[in-house]
């Protein structure tokens, strides 16, 4: 249950320091212990959004007759 918490605050986006103060923490790394997990989630669903957008853009672009080069940058097809 107490893991659950910490992990709860963590994606919430409560700071280290507001969820040792809810789990009486006197250690960082005791509320390390808790975040760590969570955190690489938030990151990891992130990164994946990220792409998920960037594949939505691209598809239509090429739907509309656009092109991206390496930069991100659009232009019309000749």
């Amino acid at each position: 249950l107490r893991h659950a918490a910490g992990a709860a605050l963590a994606e919430a986006g409560c700071s280290d320091k507001q969820i040792a103060s809810i789990l009486g923490h006197r250690s960082q790394s005791m509320t390390a212990h808790y975040t760590r997990q969570a955190r690489q989630r938030t990151l990891a669903s992130e990164a994946m959004q990220k792409l998920v957008d960037r594949q939505r853009r691209t598809g239509t672009e090429r739907e509309s007759g656009k092109t991206s080069d390496a930069s991100g940058k659009s232009s019309l097809k000749k």
